[in-house]
């Protein structure tokens, strides 16, 4: 919600990831979590989990207030009030911290082994018996 609900934030992630990523077909912007849907839920974590480190130099360029490419991009934005650069540093310690990352982790393995199940039982073609998606989870 940090980088989503502001464009100036958003436009320096995209920047960063366009930097850094070759391929057009892997610059997937951040989504937000499904709270009903456990599928979205997974490609959300998904997109998480490769844009981390992109996140990590992000929150960095906006504490630090420096970005080498600001010559080449003059729409990208370097200089941060003091309220986003507390954000930022806030943001960068919760999702740096070792709690954090174990239970990002565990929770991101936990959601790819079941995704392909959560897909098949939250599909509108087919209704399922309990007993029917019982058998599909076993």
């Amino acid at each position: 919600m940090f980088f989503l609900f502001s464009p100036k934030r958003e436009g320096l992630l995209m920047a960063v990831v366009n930097k850094r990523v070759a391929t057009e077909t892997q610059r997937k912007p951040l989504s937000d979590l499904c709270r009903t849907r456990w599928a979205e839920r997974h490609d959300a974590y998904s997109r998480f989990y490769l844009s981390y480190v992109f996140i990590l130099e992000t929150l960095d360029i906006m504490i630090s207030g420096s970005y080498e490419e600001s010559d080449s991009q003059p729409d990208i934005c370097t200089e941060w009030d003091a309220k986003t650069k507390t954000e930022a540093t806030s943001l960068m310690h919760a999702i740096t911290s070792f709690d954090f990352i174990v239970t990002f982790v565990t929770c991101y393995h936990l959601l790819s082994h079941l995704s392909g199940v959560v897909v098949k039982l939250q599909s509108t073609m087919c209704t399922f018996h309990i007993l029917q998606a019982y058998c599909m989870v076993c």
